[in-house]
């Protein structure tokens, strides 16, 4: 009798166990780890409900297209193609923006930003950089910040550069049920793709 209530027991603690892992999965599902990370590593999961949101562009009049991407770079990415060619979108401020809808709302407490790999080809642009922002309403107040991406960093073989963008944001008690991420080209001619991987919160830096 005692060993089977120490079976049941230990079942019940094992469940435990379960929830609490299952509860620290990010909110996007496909996978990520405990502080709400997309790797798009999962095929089956492509872009993982990130999407473009073309009536929320601004000043972007440009050619877009997103999809998932497995080739460049050997494992799971977004790759955005992007046109700034026209001279109309060559302007300090040219922004198409993605977007996702969380499967489960998103606790801020105790974060602090969101970054990303960015990855670009510096002979698609003769001019210009690229700025990224995010956006997020909740109840009574939003989350809005914006980062400049470096234009340095780590050159692969194929030629794209690799930067890690970190977007910093005040730090508020509220729950996200989802986030506008954007691209911002400022004075460029970039046309081509750029991809992006490991998107994160991050914690509050100590």
């Amino acid at each position: 009798m005692k060993r089977t209530k120490l079976f049941a027991f230990a079942a019940v603690v094992a469940a435990l166990c379960l929830l609490v892992s299952c509860a620290s999965k990010d909110a996007g599902g496909g996978g990520a780890a405990a502080a709400y990370e997309w790797n798009f590593d999962n095929a089956g999961a492509g872009t993982d409900r990130w999407e473009l949101t073309p009536s929320e562009f601004y000043q972007y009049t440009g050619p877009i297209n997103l999809s998932w991407d497995d080739q460049t770079f050997g494992n799971g990415a977004l790759k955005i193609d992007l046109d700034f060619s026209d001279p109309a979108n060559q302007n300090n401020w040219s922004e198409p923006k993605l977007k996702i809808d969380f499967l489960r709302a998103v606790n801020l407490r105790g974060l602090g930003a969101v970054s990303f790999d960015f990855y670009f080809d510096p002979s698609l642009r003769n001019m210009g950089q690229f700025q990224t922002q995010i956006y997020a309403e909740y109840t009574g107040g939003k989350v809005q910040a914006i980062s400049p991406i470096s234009s340095s960093g780590e050159t692969l073989e194929n030629g794209f550069v690799k930067v890690k963008a970190v977007i910093p944001f005040e730090p508020v008690k509220a729950f996200l049920t989802n986030i506008r991420l954007s691209l911002v080209g400022s004075d460029t001619d970039y046309v081509g793709p750029v991809y992006i991987d490991n998107i994160r919160f991050d914690p509050l830096a100590q």
